[in-house]
């Protein structure tokens, strides 16, 4: 109407409350191991909170379920994921949409599975790390590089970051401001 580029500046509240946001999600999972620690059932049902449209939501359902158990082989998974409609703000499509919270699902589960199996978290990834050549639970078989142990390895010979006094100048955290 105004023949010119107009700027809107939104405020904390007005971010959540106008902004697509992620889908939250209620997830609960199950791992079940062999006593050395090598996966053989992976069930998670995940329940996503769509807002008041769902213009997106079956993407991300579909990402949710797919990306459920993490980087890692399991020889049955049992994966629903189901988005609803809520009086919440619209949710959205955002960087790894619907992979985000379930591979955080996964992660909590493999270092509860590390503790209850005695067995070091780190080398728990490792043993169940995909590999060239395993299937996914979506039926597709890897093919090419994959260097997920090489990942592994390489994060857990991270130091952590040395203790600084808060609030942290945020652009020296990883990824920057």
């Amino acid at each position: 109407h105004t023949n010119r580029p107009v700027k809107i500046v939104y405020n904390r509240e007005d971010s959540f409350t106008g902004h697509l946001h992620r889908h939250p999600a209620r997830i609960w999972c199950e791992h079940r191991a062999t006593r050395d620690g090598r996966l053989v059932n992976v069930r998670m049902r995940i329940l996503l909170d769509g807002g008041a449209y769902a213009s997106s939501s079956t993407a991300v359902a579909s990402n949710a379920a797919s990306f459920a158990i993490g980087p890692y082989s399991s020889a049955n998974a049992l994966l629903e994921a189901t988005a609803v409609y809520t009086n919440n703000p619209p949710c959205g499509a955002m960087r790894g949409f619907g992979a985000v919270q379930t591979c955080f699902a996964a992660e909590a589960q493999m270092d509860k599975l590390a503790a209850a199996l005695e067995i070091d978290p780190v080398e728990l990834r490792l043993l169940n790390a995909l590999a060239p050549g395993d299937v996914l639970p979506t039926g597709q078989t890897i093919t090419g590089s994959l260097p997920i142990a090489e990942t592994i390895r390489a994060a857990a010979a991270l130091q952590p970051p040395a203790a600084e006094p808060l609030p942290r100048a945020s652009i020296r955290l990883p990824g920057g401001a």
